[in-house]
C-alpha cells in the first residue's frame, strides 16, 4: 500500500496530467514501480460516487485500475 508521504510526494506540478471540473490528476509511481493516477478532488462533487463505483468495475488496458 502506498504512503502519503509518497502520494504526496507525486502532486507537483511536472506529474499533471489534466484537469477538469471535478479535480486535478496527476502521475505517479508507487514503491514496486507500477505507474498510477492519482486524482486531487475539488470540493464534493456529486457524481464523484457514481464515478467511483464505474472505475471499480471497468477492466481495460487504457483505464487505470482504481485502487
Amino acid at each position: 500500500m502506498p504512503q502519503v508521504e509518497d502520494v504526496l510526494e507525486c502532486l507537483k506540478d511536472e506529474n499533471l496530467i489534466g484537469k477538469g471540473g471535478a479535480g486535478i490528476v496527476y502521475r505517479g509511481s508507487m514503491a514496486n514501480g507500477i505507474d498510477v493516477a492519482i486524482k486531487w478532488l475539488i470540493g464534493r462533487n456529486h457524481g464523484f460516487d457514481a464515478e467511483i463505483q464505474t472505475l471499480g468495475k471497468i477492466r481495460h488496458r487504457h483505464i487505470v485500475r482504481l485502487l
